[in-house]
């Protein structure tokens, strides 16, 4: 395919031949000028294709960019993470929650590393990785496996913690910096 880059000032060079194909017809060099001007159009239109041509490309990829982030976030909203659970040594749990991957490590990492609370104000809204109805969902299957309980049962307005099994679930979900500080923070390694 066609490799050539244009740059300002190759644009120079083609006006600059132009110029002097210009000045040699004027000069009754009528012949030389004509071949010179031809030589001039021909590389103005290389240089102008060249510079059509890589904008095209550059819109192309910024396009593609622009459409793979777009599928990225579709599959965050459409996301299920299939969840296996040992609840002792012979018998297994298990279950979908509603979130993606991605997801599910950034609640990991907000919970078990920064402490931030399980509630919908921390959670969702723009910016953050879940919507009001996708933290709802979430956190209703997390309370029906036991994966959530309310810290006050007689003042639910105080939140949801982590139980046992949420906390090992969830330390699954923490990248691998994120889970060498939390195994610091807990004293074990």
């Amino acid at each position: 395919m066609f490799s050539y880059s244009a740059r300002p000032w190759h644009y120079f060079i083609s006006i600059s031949i132009l110029a002097i194909a210009e000045i040699a017809r004027r000069n009754d060099y009528v012949l030389f000028g004509i071949f010179v001007y031809i030589v001039g159009m021909l590389a103005a239109f290389c240089i102008t294709y060249s510079f059509v041509y890589e904008v095209r490309y550059f819109n192309s990829l910024r396009d593609e960019k622009h459409a793979r982030e777009q599928h990225e976030e579709h599959l965050d909203d459409l996301g299920s993470v299939r969840i296996e659970m040992n609840t002792s040594p012979t018998q297994t749990r298990l279950f979908d929650l509603p979130a993606s991957p991605r997801q599910l490590e950034q609640l990991a990492t907000g919970l078990m590393i920064a402490a931030d609370p399980f509630s919908q104000r921390r959670w969702t809204g723009k910016g953050k990785p879940f919507s009001i109805n996708q933290f709802n969902s979430l956190r209703d299957e997390m309370l029906r496996r036991e994966l959530i309980r309310l810290i006050n049962e007689k003042d639910p307005r105080q939140g949801y913690e982590l139980s046992g099994f949420g906390r090992s679930m969830m330390k699954r979900f923490l990248p691998s910096p994120a889970l060498q500080a939390f195994n610091t923070l807990q004293g074990t390694e």
